[in-house]
């Protein structure tokens, strides 16, 4: 099976193999949910605190990039601090999953820059 054609659920699985991680039902169920939504335009993920909305969803964008390295998806935070710490577990996750290493493009990557190789030239 090639990496473009592993569903969200697998692709987690992996991550969690490679971080020594356990996935949690909530965790599955929240899952299961960003993929069968994942042709809606807006989506709102409002889950108590502490559950991981994070972690799964960096993984969901580091996944969505690994089906079509052209996707755009904005994460919007309340707080600076947890935007720049998910783009850093994004980065992170591109750099250390063999299925992901094939994304890392030119430019200078730093702590909470980088940079997606793409087929389209976008100022993203």
């Amino acid at each position: 099976m090639k990496a473009k054609e592993l569903d969200f659920a697998t692709f987690v699985e992996i991550q969690n193999v490679i971080d020594k991680f356990d996935t949690p039902q909530l965790h599955l169920d929240i899952i299961r949910w960003l993929e069968t939504t994942q042709n809606e335009t807006d989506r709102i993920l409002q889950i108590f605190r502490g559950a991981g909305k994070s972690h799964l969803v960096s993984l969901y964008v580091v996944w969505r990039l690994l089906k079509d390295e052209n996707t755009t998806i904005m994460i919007m935070s309340a707080k600076r601090d947890l935007a720049e710490r998910n783009a850093r577990f994004i980065k992170k996750v591109i750099e250390s999953n063999p299925l992901t290493s094939a994304l890392r493009g030119n430019g200078k990557w730093t702590d909470t820059l980088f940079f997606i190789d793409r087929k389209r030239n976008q100022l993203n």
